[in-house]
């Protein structure tokens, strides 16, 4: 009984802080969408941001640059331990995406802008 309750323990604890970090990175996704849902010129800022990120790769992620690849092959071919840096790295990338393109903003601005520029 003791081996249960100290697994049970474990995940627990493991699940309560997984779970947080996982709010935490929606709330997150949420903030930045609305933010740009509400500020329509961020748009313009876009190329700076991807130039920014590319250099950020280019300095100081050059054993992440591979991302989803690099965690594919590390689980069919193990080899090497994944860097824990690439996880700032992919949730920094995810943010700034998510600032500058809302993905979230629905049919109806589509079909307004398809409307506006007449594109069938």
């Amino acid at each position: 009984m003791p081996y249960v309750l100290k697994w049970l323990c474990i995940s627990l604890i493991i699940g309560a802080l997984v779970g947080t970090a996982s709010a935490g990175f929606l709330q997150s996704l949420e903030w930045a969408t609305n933010f740009r849902g509400n500020h329509l010129w961020l748009i313009a800022f876009l190329p700076v941001a991807g130039f920014l990120v590319g250099l950020l790769y280019y300095y100081f992620g050059k054993d992440v640059e591979a991302g989803n690849n690099l965690l594919i092959e590390n689980i069919h071919n193990p080899k090497e331990t994944i860097p824990f840096k690439m996880a700032p790295f992919v949730y920094l990338g995810t943010i700034i995406t998510h600032f500058l393109v809302v993905l979230q903003v629905g049919k109806v601005r589509l079909y307004r802008w398809q409307e506006q520029f007449q594109i069938n």
